[in-house]
């Protein structure tokens, strides 16, 4: 295929897929000379939106408070536990 058949297939249609037996396919695409800058999205849409007040909604925070509250003490359990271990050790060393 001719070079200029491309261009033209990619000016009218935007891009264009090579396919060619025993090759992986190619994409065609033009390049822009400058990149569009990213549309700014407002920090508001980001997050999610309050959530209205009720039953429904206290279930996640709820679950999600016990669930932090476990990993908690999980951890402080830990940091004991190593505390034990390093005092042991300093005690069979000394």
């Amino acid at each position: 295929m001719d070079i200029r058949q491309l261009r033209a297939l990619v000016q009218e249609h935007g891009s264009v897929v090579l396919v060619e037996e025993g090759h992986q396919p190619l994409i065609v695409r033009p390049l822009r000379a400058v990149e569009e800058p990213p549309q700014e999205v407002p920090i508001a849409a980001r997050w999610p939106k309050s959530r209205p007040h009720g039953v429904a909604s206290d279930a996640p925070a709820s679950r999600q408070d016990a669930v932090l509250e476990r990993l908690n003490k999980e951890i402080l359990a830990l940091r004991e536990q190593i505390a034990q271990e390093e005092a042991q050790a300093e005690g069979s060393r000394g």
